[in-house]
């Protein structure tokens, strides 16, 4: 771990997880008319782990599917381990 490491907190099949990140550059509020959904080129295993892009300005920005970073083991015992 450095300085830079963070833990962000998200949620994923209804319970929340601390991921440890390298480092956290900005946090946005994305409202949810900017965010289009996943582009038919990706497809297959890759478009699990997109849930879309969001547009703000001349920026775009890729939104992550957690759901598409753990398998189904992992959810279940995230989900036991909640409190």
């Amino acid at each position: 771990m450095t300085k830079a490491t963070r833990i962000v907190v998200a949620e994923t099949a209804g319970t929340r997880v601390g991921l440890i990140v390298d480092g956290v550059s900005e946090v946005l509020i994305v409202p949810a008319g900017a965010i289009d959904p996943t582009p038919e080129v990706a497809v297959g295993d890759e478009a699990a782990y997109l849930r879309g892009i969001a547009k703000l300005g001349e920026r775009l920005i890729i939104l992550l599917a957690l759901e598409g970073l753990f398998g189904d083991a992992e959810v279940d015992e995230m989900a036991a381990l909640a409190v």
